[in-house]
């Protein structure tokens, strides 16, 4: 058995196999495109009423209702509406 420890180097420049077992090579589509995500913090009130406004308003996700408040932010400052 060797019990010689390798150096950091030697460790990073060993080749290794990676491992597949049980990884899907499928690449699943989001559909978003080129768009990036943004995660913002709410209060747990604020966001169940975004849910009843999504409801009440008939949109298809609160994704919707936030891209039609950012444009309309962006409108508010004259910026163009591209969210």
């Amino acid at each position: 058995m060797n019990n010689k420890k390798n150096t950091l180097a030697e460790a990073m420049n060993k080749k290794t196999k990676p491992v597949t077992a049980g990884v899907s090579k499928r690449i699943i589509s989001t559909g978003e495109g080129d768009k990036k995500p943004l995660f913002i913090r709410l209060d747990p009130a604020a966001k169940a009423q975004l849910g009843i406004l999504k409801i009440e308003q008939g949109a298809s996700s609160v994704q919707a209702l936030m891209q039609e408040a950012i444009n309309d932010l962006f409108l508010k400052y004259d910026k163009e509406p591209i969210a």
